[in-house]
């Protein structure tokens, strides 16, 4: 891989894919954006309170990995067989 396709493999990662807002009964609405790498939802409520979740898929599957290593490792993992 040379450099100019990590720089364009980087650019489409963090571009979004889709953006997506909807209409809920009661005055509240969301906005979903999702890029491979990231996402954002957003819920706003008529009463001002706005709801924000962030993801960084990467960054929560190599969480995942390292918890099931360690837990493999302490001997508290499934039962073998299921």
């Amino acid at each position: 891989m040379n450099g100019n396709e990590f720089w364009i493999g980087l650019a489409v990662g963090l571009l979004p894919y889709r953006i997506e807002r909807k209409y809920l009964p009661g005055g509240t609405w969301t906005l979903d954006v999702r890029a491979l790498f990231w996402s954002v939802a957003l819920r706003c409520r008529r009463s001002g309170h706005h709801d924000w979740k962030v993801r960084v898929p990467l960054v929560e599957r190599l969480r995942d990995a390292a918890w099931a290593a360690v837990t493999r490792l302490r001997g508290e993992g499934p039962p073998r067989g299921q």
